[in-house]
């Protein structure tokens, strides 16, 4: 199976790279995660203890400075050692759309409904933080490099048209791994004019993943026969779908810091397809083809122009000579008519590519043609030619015999740990391939390491350093049992093989997959320099890009970090030996999340931070840092911090205590002096609450401070809501709600304390001497809303689970602490009554079942009045007086004061003698200046016609009323 199976998507767009620059200035060393400085004679590291904006201002003053045309200026915005991103979050996003579609037989479909729809690739989700959108990532390796910026994506889609809620997608599936560079090129455009970043803006790369078949999620949506085409493709035995894209043409930064579009998606090359390549068993795709070595074409400097791509350079396609698709090479300058041949290396055609017809910009690149020459090729290795201006043939492309690669190509491993003797080694899976088709290879594996990531260590990471000089890996093969710089293997007749590496030493290298003794670098190990010129990270040797090759880091020496005792993490070792680096190299975090500096917020976000750095999710986008360089010790370190913290911040004795019991309810006199207290509390809680409240502006006098600038849109929907535009009514009607029901509970004591026998009961409260009157240990003020009447009504409403002493575990529990009040909480006030109302001999008047409230009838007078039984009213809903006498359930239901239930009689008591009361009534008639502010109630000796018929409730405000005998106090 070839990667140039139809069907075929072909998209192209805009993609953003947001990778952080401050790592590539060449003043971090690697080999220990340090910011240098290089004010001395040697490179030194800067201190951690000191601010990292004032390493930023030394980065900026140190220059070269340039100005936003790329020119050399001496008070330009950008600075050479912080780059044009220095504030970079490492997210990649994609704006691309599909181009064309190419359906079973090959030909281009530019009226298939897909074309036209979104492309797009997305992280991981994060189950940390729940967010809907998680951008894919962009991160370098190795920052001192520019071989080894990868993409991570977790989910690559398509089809969506709009927003994905409005039109979705057609097809989604999860990706994993990284996805390096399967081709670069440092001379792919060809005329960027004379421009600091030049070599960026040269700069194009081949990335490459699959979406496995058991990862894919096919939706219905539009009826393309594209779509139905790939579909049908990919569930009939292949493995997945293979998507390639290509990033070139960066734009030139406007400004620092400045988020910009700064390569091109998939311009030209950029394709999704049918199955997996380098499958076992199966023919796989030719690998990429060799590139000779080609100079840069230089444009001439001056304004901005389209800039030209050399032809010369590696081609993002790879050749595929069983079939009639073969890929030509990068796209030549538009006014190229040329006509290419492909041949074998002994002379034979097997094709010719007429002139004009590349580049075509409608299957990216992609030229189909007849092969009649294929069957007389045999299996010759192939080549691409042209006839240059004198006549004679030159070689473009030329095809390697044999290719070893792997899909782990970007390998991260941790330093051996000596003193524990833990290797931490990293088994790298290997894949053989002659002519395109898997076979075995022998293989030799050759290490480069890259002095610039090392510029602390005097010798390998001098300009005259040597190949040997830093032995970065030790490598064997799986049944070997020493490591050693070099090794050799053998793959096995399906093309696969496996090399063990093992971290000797923090730094960064390349690992060289030769398959024969010449397959390496043009440069002599032994000599002064040949290790920069050996890595080649100026592509001076144009070997490179067609080998196979592992771009790999060893992760600093870290393993003394384990040994620091947990409970010694503090902050300031947590910053010193984690944060501060990151603090230096990049202005991310402060800017966008919060500073690693600010004690408060890493205090505050701890266990949010130990998530995101936790090492299960390296294999995961959200994973921070961005740069994924975080060792297990480092990141150990911070969960250790993380423990420590919640350890100080919950309760530190988490044994219950006994402590000391609450005085107990045993009389009818006890419960309703406590009850009156109860109310008090209420009412006063009530106040509080209701000046809190009215102490916020209105949405009006809210408006007015938007118009006069003291206020935003936003601090006005926070304090007021949107003026009834919506149920919430911001902080001021959240304040008025709670007051309310504060309400509810005084009245809820009122008819406990009426079921009993007493009087409704509306205290007088004095501010001034109500903290010395109440069995209960608050603190009452009338207060503006703020951070102190917060804290008085954490108090009241704290639960009663958090009020009980605690003591250490292990310990006896001591006698309980003396209390200041009756009562340590609301609570254990409201359990007492609870336990009361439960033990108390005789309390209520009536049996249970046979009386009423929700505060419709009372005694009025002293306690000591005599009383007639209560007579228990039922409240309804009907707008209708009616009579006592004359009321029926059917009636009652239909709104109305119902009859009364006949209480038990007692001849002790007096009764009403009215004619119009049957039975008696339960207390006399209320007068105008009977309990002042209390709504008047008349007693059902008022004739009929007199009484006023009850507003009709609502459904917010309507209390169905308990029996005495089941009433229970108010609970919080």
């Amino acid at each position: 199976m070839s990667v140039f199976d139809l069907p075929r998507l072909h998209f192209a767009g805009v993609a953003t790279t947001r990778l952080p620059t401050g790592p590539r200035s060449g003043l971090n060393d690697l080999a220990t995660n340090t910011a240098l400085t290089d004010d001395g004679p040697a490179p030194a590291p800067f201190p951690t203890d000191r601010p990292a904006a004032e390493y930023h201002a030394w980065l900026h003053r140190r220059g070269p400075r340039f100005d936003s045309a790329g020119q050399p200026c001496a008070d330009g915005a950008f600075s050479a050692p912080m780059g044009w991103n220095f504030d970079g979050n490492g997210h990649f996003l994609l704006d691309a759309r599909v181009t064309a579609v190419e359906g079973p037989d090959g030909r281009p479909d530019p009226a298939d409904p897909l074309v036209g729809r979104s492309v797009d690739v997305w992280g991981h989700y994060n189950p940390y933080l729940r967010t809907t959108v998680n951008r894919a990532r962009v991160f370098d390796l190795d920052p001192a490099s520019r071989w080894t910026m990868a993409l991570m994506c977790g989910r690559f889609c398509f089809g969506r048209l709009g927003r994905s809620h409005d039109d979705g997608y057609l097809f989604t599936g999860g990706v994993t791994g990284f996805q390096p560079p399967r081709w670069t090129s440092f001379a792919r455009v060809a005329d960027v004019g004379e421009h600091v970043l030049a070599d960026w803006l040269r700069y194009s790369a081949v990335h490459q993943f699959v979406v496995a078949r058991d990862e894919a999620e096919w939706l219905d949506g539009i009826d393309s026969a594209a779509v139905r085409a790939l579909r049908a493709a990919a569930e009939d035995g292949a493995d997945g779908i293979v998507v390639r894209l290509a990033l070139d043409d960066m734009a030139s930064p406007p400004a620092p810091r400045l988020t910009r579009p700064v390569a091109r998606a998939g311009h030209d090359r950029a394709l999704a397809r049918r199955g997996a390549a380098h499958l076992p068993g199966r023919p796989a795709p030719r690998p990429g083809p060799r590139l000779p070595a080609a100079p840069p074409h230089r444009g001439r400097p001056g304004g901005p122009r389209r800039p030209r791509h050399d032809h010369r350079g590696a081609g993002h396609q790879p050749c595929d000579a069983g079939r009639s698709g073969a890929a030509a090479p990068a796209r030549p300058r538009r006014s190229t008519r040329a006509r290419w041949n492909l041949r074998t290396t002994d002379g034979t055609l097997v094709a010719r590519v007429p002139a004009g017809a590349y580049p075509s910009d409608a299957t990216c690149g992609i030229v189909t043609v007849p092969a009649p020459g294929w069957r007389a090729a045999g299996g010759a290795a192939l080549c691409l030619t042209r006839t240059g201006a004198d006549g004679r043939p030159q070689t473009l492309l030329t095809e390697r015999e044999a290719v070893v690669q792997s899909d782990d190509a970007l390998v991260v491993l941790h330093h051996r740990d000596r003193a524990r003797g833990g290797d931490h080694t990293v088994r790298v899976p290997l894949r053989s391939y002659v002519r395109g088709r898997p076979a075995a290879v022998g293989v030799r594996v050759r290490q480069y390491h890259n002095p610039r990531a090392l510029p602390a260590d005097p010798v390998a990471g001098a300009p005259g350093a040597r190949c040997g000089d830093a032995v970065v890996l030790g490598v064997r093969t799986p049944d070997g049992e020493a490591y050693a710089p070099e090794c050799a293997l053998t793959t096995d007749e399906r093309g696969h093989g496996v090399l063990v590496l093992r971290g000797e030493r923090a730094g960064t290298c390349r690992v060289l997959l030769s398959a024969g003794p010449a397959d390496v670098p043009c440069t002599d190990p032994r000599a002064p320099g040949s290790a920069r010129a050996a890595y080649d990270d100026e592509d001076a040797l144009g070997y490179w890009a067609g080998a196979g090759a592992l771009a790999v880091r060893v992760l600093p020496d870290d393993w003394h970090l384990d040994r620091i005792p947990r409970e010694k993490v503090d902050f300031d070792l947590l910053h010193r030996e984690v944060f501060a680096y990151y603090e230096q190299t990049s202005t991310f975090m402060r800017s966008e999340v919060f500073s690693l500096a600010d004690r408060c917020k890493v205090e505050t976000y701890a266990e949010l931070a130990w998530q995101m750095c936790d090492p299960r999710n390296k294999d995961r986008t959200y994973y921070m840092p961005p740069t994924r360089d975080l060792t297990d010790p480092k990141a150990r370190l911070l969960l250790a911090y993380l423990r420590n913290r919640q350890a100080l911040a919950r309760p530190p004795l988490p044994v219950h205590a006994s402590p000391a019991a609450p005085p107990p309810i045993t009389t009818r006199g006890q419960l309703h002096t406590v009850l009156r207290q109860a109310a008090t509390l209420e009412l006063a809680v009530m106040l509080q609450y209701l000046y809190a409240a009215f102490s916020v502006p209105t949405h009006g006098a809210g408006l007015a401070y938007v118009r006069a600038g003291r206020w935003t849109a936003r601090q006005l929907e926070l304090a007021c809501g949107r003026g009834g535009a919506t149920l919430d009514d911001g902080i001021r009607g959240a304040l008025l709600n709670v007051a309310r029901e504060e309400m509810m509970h005084f009245l809820l004591v009122n008819n406990i304390l009426m079921a009993t026998g007493e009087p409704f009961h509306v205290p007088a409260i004095d501010f001034g001497t109500l903290n010395g009157q109440l069995p209960v240990p608050l603190d009452f003020a009338l207060e503006g809303l703020g951070i102190g009447s917060v804290q008085r009504y954490i108090a009241v409403e704290q639960p009663a689970g958090l009020t009980p002493e605690l003591r250490r575990p292990g310990r006896e529990a001591g006698p309980g602490t003396p209390r200041t009040t009756a009562w340590g909480s609301v609570s254990e006030l409201y359990a007492a009554v609870r336990e009361g109302l439960r033990t108390v001999p005789g309390l209520f008047l009536v049996e249970k079942g046979r009386g009423g409230g929700a505060n419709t009838t009372s005694s009025c007078g002293s306690p000591s009045t005599p009383r007639t039984p209560t007579t228990s009213w039922r409240w309804t809903t009907s707008p209708a007086p009616c009579s006592p006498s004359t009321s029926s359930p059917s009636r009652a239901r239909a709104g109305c004061w119902a009859a009364p239930r006949p209480p038990t009689p007692r001849t002790s008591r007096r009764s009403c003698a009215s004619a119009n009361c049957s039975p008696p009534s339960a207390s006399p008639a209320r007068t105008d200046g009977c309990c002042p502010g209390i709504r008047r109630i008349r007693c059902c000796a008022t004739p009929p016609s007199a009484r006023r018929t009850p507003p009709r409730t609502r459904s917010r405000t309507r209390w169905r009323a308990r029996s005495p005998g089941s009433s229970t106090a108010p609970t919080r």
